[in-house]
């Protein structure tokens, strides 16, 4: 929870990983991909850079930061050959979601316990994402159903070649009716969650001090 967490020491360690590990590993493998005019980008993002979610703000900060920097490479490579992949899977069986699921504050794990549906295996992930890279698609989804209707509601991943253009035209009005459904679902189940746990959230008073009241 952003509250929860002192400083920014947190935030800083994961844009540097999640999102300046992208940026350096494309800094020193494009330069010869474009010059041979040769082979694919296939970055691996999350269902969290389309829809923020509580208890993991840094994580879907850093995620939302590589969709902006894959969506404009995607347009300043069209003319290279060098064709740009997105995938974006939900959550993950590996060492990594373990282990933060170990650290976790009990107001985060209550809110994982809520939303997080059974993992998929990485094996799972590369076989649904090569499958995406075959179709040309730009946005790859995620295998399940519940991480591919939160993506392919958003309009930003229907731009670019999620459906083909005339099922996009045609469904557009659904599009946000849903992403609107699945936010305000979202929303409400939050605030049951953080309202229950009676999360003590900081409020800045207007002089600077900082006072403690429970969440509503």
């Amino acid at each position: 929870m952003f509250l929860e967490e002192p400083g920014v020491g947190h935030w800083e360690k994961v844009n540097r990983i999640n999102y300046m590990g992208v940026v350096c590993t494309l800094k020193a493998a494009l330069p010869g991909m474009v010059a041979r005019r040769r082979g694919r980008v296939i970055v691996t993002n999350s269902s969290g850079g389309f829809m923020g979610a509580a208890g993991i703000s840094a994580y879907c900060a850093s995620k939302f930061a590589v969709r902006g920097l894959l969506d404009s490479l995607r347009l300043e490579l069209i003319n290279t050959g060098v064709p740009v992949h997105m995938a974006c899977p939900g959550f993950v069986n590996t060492t990594m979601i373990r282990q933060a699921q170990k650290e976790a504050s009990d107001t985060v794990k209550k809110l994982k316990a809520a939303f997080v549906p059974a993992m998929m295996t990485a094996e799972e992930v590369a076989r649904y994402t090569w499958k995406g890279v075959e179709r040309g698609q730009y946005v790859i989804g995620s295998p399940d159903r519940g991480g591919n209707m939160l993506i392919g509601s958003s309009l930003a991943a229907t731009s670019a070649r999620y459906f083909p253009t005339w099922l996009e035209f045609l469904l557009a009005p659904l599009f946000v009716l849903l992403h609107m459904i699945i936010r305000r679902a979202l929303e409400a189940s939050t605030k049951k969650i953080l309202g229950a746990a009676e999360l003590q959230l900081a409020l800045i008073s207007a002089d600077g001090s900082v006072k403690l009241a429970k969440g509503e």
